[in-house]
């Protein structure tokens, strides 16, 4: 699979730094991970040392928003696609913005 790649597979990256997630099944918990955009794909690692990668999306024909209707995380925002949903959170409203910037950049590219 796709996912078995490390950060040192990626090399230099667009854009990478800590997020917090929310888990899409069951609790709805955020989890804290190393994140990664190469290219056109948005990669999440549990740590820079991670063997490979848990979260791998394509982000052409996603798009990328403040998340509202998120209470619980201030710095909110989602990646979505039809039927598809991806919560993530940023330290401060700086580094949220980079990330939307990145995100947007890749779903346009081709």
């Amino acid at each position: 699979k796709h996912r078995n790649v490390t950060l040192k597979d990626l090399g230099m990256n667009e854009c990478e730094g800590w997020l917090q997630q929310r888990c899409r099944r069951g609790s709805g918990q955020w989890n804290r991970g190393w994140f990664v955009i190469k290219g056109t794909t948005f990669y999440g690692f549990k740590h820079k040392e991670a063997s490979k990668a848990d979260v791998m999306i394509s982000l052409p024909g996603f798009t990328v928003s403040d998340a509202e209707e998120v209470k619980s995380r201030r710095f909110a925002f989602k990646v979505y696609h039809t039927g598809t949903m991806f919560y993530f959170a940023a330290d401060n409203h700086e580094e949220m913005t980079l990330w939307m910037d990145c995100i947007t950049v890749a779903t346009r590219a081709q």
